[in-house]
């Protein structure tokens, strides 16, 4: 049994080292990924911050559009906090875009084999540690999240010890430090502070927002740190249709009923109108704090108009430490919904039977793109459904026990493990 646990990982780990060499050297999983999902220019993401910091360091703007030119491929601006740019940028100065890019993909690696280790020296004997395995190498778009050099990883580790901090009972101080280094990295962590304060987190949710705001208030002190608060308003505003440089990448459940013929307005309504809901289950108490956190989570990735798919490596966290420790997630269907949000989208198969790619005659302004990579509707509106559909049925299965549960009269301790950790 300990053998074919350690075959099952062992071949886990085999796949995510592929991400990795895909990133690094040999670009397979451009194959798995409609256009622009991940970049054939190398680098691009990564180096808006090393970048960031060189302009600063001459006298231009730490965040917002870039105004330098560079013989290496580059996004338009930095989005990043100023001071997540200022701890990532200045040690990377020394180095060269390329071999940053490649010192970042190793200390990914190097972080997530650690943390996966003191994982299995916490719960590797639970019954559920090989489709938890399967899940912390596995879950797919993490080879976007890889292969574009992007910075999100940060921040699905701070949420990830920020969640460990939850479900172990640590002190205010861990869950205050990770919450703050969450925010640095994206503020998406805001959306939780009610939920923390209506669970009795008052002093981590105020400790970490007030921290957060002090420091994006030394930010703007910087030249053009103001600029980041200006970036996040308007990302907040974000239509629902969104720009057209990126509408057909963007994987949330507004673009599934655009797609549908629902229009804006019904997009809009849905959007507040779950967002409402969500405001009032936080008042219930049978939504557990972790459950709360999983929805307001779930809510980011189905309504905010900027989402692309490596967003989704969010949920590998709550999926991970929901399996160890939250009876409910044992539940064939929640498994099913797991399993489906780690698995690739269907585009590979599209690639392969050459099905709804855009015909060369309609190509010329792609400017020598591969018109294959780009997905016409209805094969894009089957890639957004295929990776909405998991965390959207996630969510409304974990609503739908809590809540019958409420109406059983069953105690909170019934629906949430004794302990930490589950074993059975």
């Amino acid at each position: 049994m300990q053998k074919t646990k350690w075959c099952w990982i062992g071949l886990f780990v085999a796949i995510h080292l592929s991400y990795y060499a895909s990133a690094l050297r040999t670009d397979h999983l451009l194959w798995f990924f409609p256009w622009d999902a991940i970049q054939t220019e190398k680098t691009m993401d990564y180096s808006q911050i090393p970048h960031a910091v060189l302009e600063w360091r001459q006298g231009g703007n730490l965040c917002g559009p870039f105004t330098m030119s560079a013989d290496y491929p580059l996004v338009r601006g930095n989005v990043y906090h100023p001071v997540f740019t200022l701890l990532v940028g200045l040690p990377l100065q020394g180095l060269s875009i390329p071999t940053g890019f490649a010192v970042v993909t190793l200390v990914k690696l190097f972080i997530t084999s650690l943390l996966f280790v003191d994982l299995y020296r916490r719960a590797g004997q639970s019954r559920r540690f090989v489709l938890v395995a399967f899940v912390w190498w596995v879950f797919f778009v993490q080879g976007v999240e890889i292969g574009s050099g992007q910075y999100h990883f940060f921040l699905n580790t701070s949420l990830y010890l920020f969640l460990l901090g939850i479900v172990e009972e640590r002190s205010e101080t861990w869950l205050a430090g990770w919450l703050l280094a969450s925010l640095l990295v994206k503020p998406i962590a805001l959306l939780w502070v009610p939920l923390l304060m209506l669970r009795g987190k008052i002093r981590v949710a105020v400790a970490a927002t007030l921290a957060f705001v002090a420091l994006t208030g030394i930010g703007c002190l910087f030249q053009g740190g103001s600029q980041y608060l200006e970036m996040m308003v308007r990302f907040a505003r974000l239509p629902t249709d969104a720009p057209a440089f990126h509408r057909e990448m963007v994987f949330n459940l507004q673009a599934v009923v655009l797609h549908l013929g629902g229009g804006d307005a019904a997009a809009v309504f849905l959007k507040y109108g779950v967002g409402l809901g969500l405001l009032v289950l936080f008042f219930v108490p049978r939504i557990s704090l972790f459950c709360g956190l999983v929805l307001a989570t779930c809510y980011y990735l189905l309504f905010y108009s900027g989402v692309f798919e490596y967003h989704y490596t969010t949920l590998i966290p709550f999926l991970v430490l929901g399996l160890l420790t939250q009876r409910d997630w044992r539940h064939p269907f929640a498994i099913a919904c797991i399993v489906g949000a780690c698995l690739p989208s269907p585009y590979f198969l599209f690639k392969q039977l050459g099905l709804f790619a855009l015909q060369p005659e309609m190509a010329e302004w792609l400017q020598g793109i591969d018109p294959q990579r780009v997905v016409t509707a209805p094969g894009l509106f089957l890639l957004l459904v295929v990776r909405v559909l998991p965390a959207m049925f996630l969510a409304l299965f974990l609503i739908a026990r809590a809540l019958d549960q409420a109406g059983k009269g069953t105690s909170f301790e019934d629906a949430e493990s004794t302990g930490p950790w589950l074993t059975v």
